[in-house]
């Protein structure tokens, strides 16, 4: 039974990694929000392949959790930017 816990954690904060969803940014252009990226790097490297290479950060965060439970503790960060493709 603890092997199924694990394996839909494992699951649930894999499988949705790296989010690329459009946006309508302020200036009225088309844009990205990249999101639930585990490294600011996935996050470029997801921006990338949305724009087909070249992008400009318009905004970036960065977001800490931590749980504990049984006495067991645990963290993680998530990172998420907006950007604007450049052709």
């Amino acid at each position: 039974m603890r092997w199924i816990a694990t394996l839909l954690c494992t699951l649930t904060l894999t499988g949705c990694l790296n989010v690329a969803k459009p946006v309508r940014l302020p200036d009225g252009s088309q844009g990205y929000t990249i999101s639930r990226c585990r490294g600011m790097n996935s996050c470029y490297n997801k921006a990338a392949e949305v724009c087909g290479g070249k992008y400009e950060v318009i905004d970036s965060t960065t977001r800490n959790s931590g749980a504990v439970a049984n006495g067991t503790g645990s963290s993680s960060s998530s990172f998420e930017m907006a950007v604007k493709c450049k052709n």
